[in-house]
């Protein structure tokens, strides 16, 4: 093989480790995004926390039953307080948007509008809820 050869087949392998590297960041970028949004299931946080709780405490089964009822309410808990905190930044958006509209012309209270919409689309998937919205509002 000549050095040429060897150069192209090197610049090719770095070439596919580039756009392999790159494809692979914006495919983690977007599932780590994605998933940052959305809690943790309550029984799989409640059963993380019991391993942990067995295993580092050494706890005894009476223990755990004993336990566990106060973990997965703890957790249930954590669900609604975070449900209750997706719904008030939403309900803050919602009033910063109402408050916007009146400075924008008529085009772009429509994207605004349409903007808005797409938020609240992906709420239901944000929280793990299959709750369907209607379409955005007329202008």
């Amino acid at each position: 093989m000549n050095p040429a050869s060897k150069a192209k087949a090197a610049a090719y392998v770095v070439a596919v480790f580039l756009v392999g590297a790159l494809a692979g960041g914006f495919v983690g970028f977007d599932l780590g995004r994605r998933a940052f949004f959305r809690p943790p299931d309550p029984r799989a946080m409640a059963d993380r926390i019991m391993e942990w709780l067995t295993s580092d405490l050494a706890l005894t089964e009476q223990q755990v039953g004993q336990i566990r009822p106060i973990v997965e309410a703890g957790t249930a808990e954590a669900e609604k307080i975070h449900h209750e905190t997706f719904e008030r930044i939403r309900a803050l958006m919602e009033r910063d948007y109402r408050r916007i509209e009146p400075f924008l012309t008529p085009d772009q209270q429509k994207r605004l509008r349409e903007h808005e919409h797409r938020g609240k689309a992906g709420a239901p998937k944000i929280l793990g809820t299959n709750a369907t919205l209607p379409p955005p509002p007329a202008p």
